[in-house]
């Protein structure tokens, strides 16, 4: 439920976007699709994070089961490290837009 049903509503949104497009012009046999620097960023964080919480799941069992507090505070340190990279990224944009 967890994994499942955030999965099946990006593929919804995704399917049903592309969808309209292609229905509104009947020529139109490909779209091409590009990735902004915030979601390569996005990605990498997610992907940092999996391997990180995998490599602490092995360890849980040195541990005696349990993950510490430090888990927690270096995954926030991923998250602040995106937001704070995608908000650099944006003001990139905006004075890059403003100086053409």
């Amino acid at each position: 439920a967890c994994f499942a049903g955030p999965c099946f509503t990006l593929l919804c949104g995704l399917g049903s976007g592309f969808a309209a497009l292609l229905a509104s012009d009947p020529n139109l046999t490909t779209i091409k699709v590009t990735m902004p620097p915030s979601i390569k960023v996005g990605f990498a964080s997610i992907i940092l994070n999996c391997l990180l919480l995998v490599l602490s799941g092995l360890l849980v069992f040195r541990r005696g089961g349990k993950i510490g507090p430090s888990h927690a505070y270096l995954m926030l340190t991923i998250y602040v490290s995106y937001l704070a990279t995608c908000i650099a990224l944006q003001f990139t944009d905006v004075v890059k837009n403003s100086l053409e």
